[in-house]
C-alpha cells in the first residue's frame, strides 16, 4: 500500500517547508558545489593536457562536450535500456552488463557523437 500525496499536502509542503530558490542556504550550496567541481577538475589526470589546448581545441572540446551531455540526456535515458531488455526479453536473451554494447551499437552509431568519433584519426581516439 502507498500513501499517496494530495494536491492540497503537496502545496503545504513547497509553501512551507521547501527553501524558495533565492534562499540563502541554496545559494551558499549552489557556491559549494561549483567550487568542488572546480577542484575536480584540477585533479582530473588530463588537467594539463586540457590547459594547453590551442582555442581552436577548446571550442571543439566544448563542442563535443555539449553534444555528449545533449545525447546523454536524450539518448541514453534508462527509458533506453527498458526498451532494449524488453526486446531481448521476447527473444529469449537475458540482459547483463556484458550484453550492452551489443544492445547499444545501433543505437549509439545513429548518434552525433559517433559521426564525429568516425571522422577522426586512429590514433586520436586512443588519446
Amino acid at each position: 500500500m502507498t500513501n499517496k500525496i494530495t494536491d492540497s499536502e503537496w502545496e503545504e509542503i513547497v509553501t512551507h517547508e521547501l527553501p524558495s530558490p533565492n534562499d540563502p542556504i541554496l545559494a551558499k550550496y549552489h557556491a559549494a558545489r561549483a567550487a568542488l567541481i572546480a577542484q575536480e577538475a584540477k585533479q582530473r589526470s588530463d588537467h594539463v593536457f586540457r590547459q594547453s589546448l590551442s582555442p581552436l581545441a577548446r571550442r571543439a572540446c566544448s563542442i563535443v562536450s555539449r553534444i555528449r551531455l545533449e545525447e546523454q540526456q536524450k539518448i541514453w535515458t534508462p527509458d533506453l535500456e527498458e526498451q532494449l531488455a524488453r526486446k531481448e526479453e521476447n527473444n529469449g536473451i537475458i540482459i547483463h552488463p556484458g550484453m550492452m554494447f551489443t544492445l547499444a551499437k545501433e543505437t549509439m552509431e545513429a548518434t552525433k557523437l559517433w559521426k564525429i568519433v568516425r571522422r577522426m584519426p586512429k590514433g586520436a581516439l586512443l588519446h
